[in-house]
């Protein structure tokens, strides 16, 4: 009898803050983005054209989300001084992999 895959509750919870629909990050793309998880994705597959339409010299909108919807205050200060997807998706990722050491 094969052993069934074992799930590790704690680290899920660490890493998956449920979120409202109505504080989903609506990407100009169509794509909507629903947890840190859906937010490393979105990084990874979005256009830099897209990217640049939420980061800019005035705006940072995956800071204000980060901060205000997902209360990722550290990650979002990282974000902040960001200005390029790579190293957003960079932070995201790293900020993952601390929250489930």
């Amino acid at each position: 009898m094969a052993k069934k895959p074992v799930k590790n509750k704690k680290t899920t919870k660490k890493t998956s803050v449920k979120v409202k629909p109505e504080h989903y990050f609506f990407v100009v793309d169509g794509s909507v983005i629903k947890d840190l998880k859906g937010l490393a994705e979105a990084l990874d597959q979005m256009s830099d054209d897209t990217f640049y339409y939420h980061v800019g010299e005035l705006r940072n909108d995956f800071h204000n989300w980060t901060k205000d919807v997902l209360k990722e205050v550290e990650l979002a200060e990282k974000l902040l001084d960001d200005k390029t997807r790579e190293s957003h998706l960079i932070q995201v990722l790293k900020h993952i992999v601390r929250k489930i050491k």
